[in-house]
């Protein structure tokens, strides 16, 4: 358990640390982190927050996330979109479905996370499937 614990821990800072680079700062922003929990604000209109939540069980068990925009919201068990087996892919879903609906290119610095990922999300979705959630 305490094994999970320190992974879950260094997962979240790793993640902390790249919204808070310059490519994702103008657009998300660190908010919380406990043991099993992370939060992350949307600055862009029409704002909002993403949450990753994990288990004493982490990896085991996979972590869920929650992106809410303006009054809309979608999670991990949104239709099409593929398990995130880690919470770093947690982030990657919520940080995609983000930058998609503003039509931002993805930075290198959340692609490195977990490139194979990400080019699987860009395998599932077009170009223009999440721009309704930001209007």
């Amino acid at each position: 358990m305490i094994m999970a614990n320190n992974e879950i821990m260094k997962e979240t800072e790793r993640l902390f640390n790249c919204a808070k680079r310059l490519e994702l700062r103008q657009i998300i922003e660190p908010l919380n982190c406990t043991q099993y929990y992370s939060s992350f604000r949307v600055l862009r209109d029409p704002g909002g927050q993403f949450v990753i939540l994990s288990t004493p069980d982490y990896p085991l068990v996979k972590p869920g996330w929650i992106l809410t925009l303006g009054d809309k919201q979608m999670a991990d068990t949104a239709e099409r979109f593929p398990e995130a087996f880690t919470i770093t892919q947690a982030f990657i879903c919520c940080v995609y479905v983000i930058l998609k609906g503003l039509q931002v290119e993805m930075p290198s610095v959340v692609i490195e996370l977990d490139q194979p990922f990400k080019e699987h999300l860009d395998s599932i979705f077009s170009e223009d499937t999440f721009e309704s959630l930001f209007s």
